[in-house]
């Protein structure tokens, strides 16, 4: 990855964004939640950078929103 995951950090005004959900096979719910616990932060924090990544978009902080 290009850019390092920050840990997930709740946001102190309790923004919430939108849900988006998605259908995978199970391992690679099981690699995403593995990777997750590894990296210290949440499946939606590595979803929405690799996301963001993949479409050239500005990534958002994890630590101005929830997951």
């Amino acid at each position: 990855m290009a850019e390092a995951i920050q840990p997930h950090r709740r946001s102190p005004n309790g923004t919430h964004l939108p849900t988006l959900a998605i259908r995978c096979p199970p391992d690679l719910k099981t690699a995403l939640k593995r990777r997750a616990r590894d990296l210290g932060t949440t499946p939606s924090v590595i979803v929405r950078a690799a996301l963001a990544n993949h479409l050239g978009a500005e990534p958002i902080s994890p630590s101005s929103h929830r997951s």
